[in-house]
């Protein structure tokens, strides 16, 4: 039996997803959900929340800012929270301010890669493996106590999507086997072992530029980190942004100057990297339309930027 007030904060399909579980589990004790305006994302999930809680009578609060969102949490007075696709960073008096604490996803395997963008680091650094936490919040950056970890596979045709995809769902499942344990507090966490912490800085989208001198597989792990939902990585054509969503590894040697065209089909634009191997660019926008490669580059002679 949870009797303790439940605050769900978040947005996004794990936001969601993360309600649509605490409400079954305990209905009855969730006082309601704190999200915010994103409806100008692509991954937006703002109208199903607010259809989820009229359908089921949980009352939605909006905040503008980290000043918002701590008067919120202030005036609804949860026992504990639970939080997922948050980015305002909550102040220590607020976090000591919730009796029971506040719980928290993060897609890595903490203590490594603590911050911001963990995935997207993850993938640029050609790991095969990553994972996600359930863990309280303190303090600190990411440094507080977990109550469970579940191990992913980062496969080499892997893009961000379909990595974010997979911790959604392990974390989910993991708060769906522990969720009662964590609010009633019979599950206990473990302390990170701090000298094992990694960290990692927020990307911006201006972070995404490709440097054709790199090898080729370490441009494509860059290109993958970085697609659809995010914003792809890109080079410049022509001086205009050209914007590249998937690529392949080609082993055969091609001498030439990292960023030369060597070729351009329906299979793609073949481009020559750093250690003379070719990445061929799959899809691409170019001045903000989708467009076929073989479309957009019409010369084999052409250096990209």
């Amino acid at each position: 039996m949870i009797d303790n007030k439940v605050l769900i904060i978040g947005s996004k399909q794990i936001g969601l997803s993360l309600l649509k579980h605490a409400s079954k589990v305990a209905s009855a004790k969730i006082v309601g959900i704190l999200t915010i305006d994103d409806s100008k994302d692509a991954r937006s999930e703002l109208n199903a929340i607010k259809n989820y809680c009229t359908q089921n009578n949980i009352p939605l609060f909006f905040a503008a800012n980290r000043t918002d969102s701590e008067k919120i949490i202030s005036d609804v007075k949860p026992d504990i929270c639970f939080v997922a696709g948050w980015y305002y960073i909550l102040s220590e008096k607020i976090l000591r301010s919730v009796p029971n604490g506040f719980i928290g996803i993060h897609h890595s395997l903490l203590p490594k890669y603590r911050g911001g963008s963990p995935l997207v680091w993850s993938i640029i650094n050609g790991d095969e493996f990553t994972g996600t936490s359930i863990f309280k919040f303190s303090s600190g950056m990411d440094d507080g106590p977990v109550y469970a970890q579940k191990k992913i596979e980062i496969t080499n045709t892997d893009y961000i999507a379909d990595v974010l995809d997979k911790c959604n769902n392990a974390a989910i499942e993991m708060l769906a086997k522990n969720f009662a344990a964590i609010v009633d507090g019979s599950l206990k966490a473990k302390e990170q072992n701090l000298k094992e912490s990694t960290f990692c800085s927020l990307r911006m989208p201006d972070d995404g530029l490709i440097n054709w001198n790199w090898q080729a597989e370490k441009i494509y792990n860059f290109i993958r980190a970085q697609a659809s939902p995010y914003p792809c990585a890109f080079t410049f054509f022509e001086s205009e942004k050209l914007g590249i969503s998937k690529a392949e590894v080609l082993n055969d040697i091609f001498y030439g100057t990292p960023g030369q065209v060597i070729n351009s089909g329906a299979n793609g634009v073949s481009v020559v990297c750093g250690d003379n191997k070719i990445l061929i660019l799959k899809e691409v926008s170019y001045r903000g339309d989708a467009s076929n490669a073989n479309q957009v580059i019409k010369s084999i002679t052409t250096r990209l930027k």
